[in-house]
């Protein structure tokens, strides 16, 4: 089973999840809400 976290807003949060054998995350802590438009950018920019 693989697992997203959401709510992840600290550095501590992260890695204990991930410790925990959390697989993926997401909010603020990786990235501020952005325009749909924006998206292909960040992507680009973050190697994904």
């Amino acid at each position: 089973m693989q697992t997203l976290t959401e709510g992840v807003e600290s550095e501590d949060q992260y890695t204990r999840l991930t410790l925990g054998g959390c697989m993926a995350a997401q909010d603020y802590l990786i990235s501020r809400p952005n325009p749909a438009r924006e998206i292909a950018a960040f992507l680009a920019e973050n190697g994904m």
